[in-house]
């Protein structure tokens, strides 16, 4: 449950759900079954790049790119920081039904409210 939040769905089918979200990553586009909509989620990408507007040669970029690379997966550290992007991504999810308000709730306070009047004109 707590390594796969999407999986607790409220009655809704969890498979139909992941399946259908895996063929949104591919195709946005894609139409959604009925009882589901679609939802825009927003997702931080990073990536360990030199930025784009620093004025240095090609081979410079490269050869730190592939030093930062290397450091990384012998060490586990890097000499570059992280250029974040902010993406979107399609998910469904189920439409809430809306909740209904219950018969005897709101014929106890009609009654309730009858009562009080008849008290009242009483008085």
């Amino acid at each position: 449950m707590f390594d796969k939040p999407d999986s607790v769905s409220g009655g809704y089918d969890s498979a139909i759900i992941e399946e259908v979200n895996k063929k949104l990553i591919i195709d946005p586009d894609a139409d959604v079954p009925k009882g589901y909509v679609k939802r825009m989620e927003k997702r931080v990408y990073y990536e360990y790049n030199l930025p784009n507007s620093l004025p240095i040669d090609e081979e410079y970029r490269v050869s730190y790119e592939t030093l930062d690379l290397i450091l990384f997966n012998m060490l586990g550290i890097r000499l570059l920081e992280p250029l974040s992007e902010l993406g979107f991504i399609a998910k469904i999810v189920p439409v809430k039904k809306k909740k209904v308000k219950s018969t005897y709730m709101d014929t106890s306070k009609w009654l309730s409210k009858i009562e009080e009047r008849t008290r009242e004109k009483g008085k």
